[in-house]
């Protein structure tokens, strides 16, 4: 996660200083985002356990993601891969490419790529967290209701900061 994550005010754990040339994790189990994690992951019916550990990087805007999913049997990695491919297929905003931050700041695009070994599935994604983790996707959710496209009011992200 990138500093903007933390908002606009100020704080010692955010500050530049602290924050550059060093990598850490934070809110190990209590982090805000753990529950919505847990809902949409029981949505799909599934009894998974969530394993979340966010880390503080000093980048701007930012969330790169590896999620580990354990399987009950193996999986070939051309099967993985269809399995997320057509999952996405109709998802404009979706793409599956070798995530990151540079390839989606400033849009509202989420770029994943899954890797398959025995009982385990790695997937990684990137997105930048002041369009597609905000506004963007209030932007898609509003063009989705109104009966728009949902690249509507999307094709040119601003770049600050």
């Amino acid at each position: 996660t990138g500093v903007s994550g933390a908002g606009d005010n100020p704080s010692a754990v955010t500050h530049y200083p602290n924050v550059g040339d060093n990598v850490g994790p934070y809110k190990l189990t209590t982090h805000r985002h753990l529950a919505e994690m847990k809902q949409e992951i029981a949505g799909l019916g599934s009894k998974a356990n969530v394993y979340f550990t966010p880390h503080l990087v000093p980048v701007n805007r930012g969330i790169l993601t590896t999620a580990h999913i354990l399987l009950n049997e193996p999986m070939e990695q051309k099967e993985v891969e269809k399995l997320y491919q057509d999952f996405y297929k109709n998802e404009y905003f979706v793409r599956y490419q070798k995530p990151s931050l540079a390839a989606v700041r400033g849009s509202n695009f989420c770029d994943l790529v899954v890797e398959s070994e025995g009982m385990r599935v790695v997937a990684v994604s990137a997105i930048d967290n002041l369009v597609k983790g905000a506004s963007g996707q209030a932007i898609q959710n509003m063009n989705l209701m109104c009966g728009l496209t949902e690249q509507d009011g999307l094709a040119g992200a601003g770049m600050l900061p």
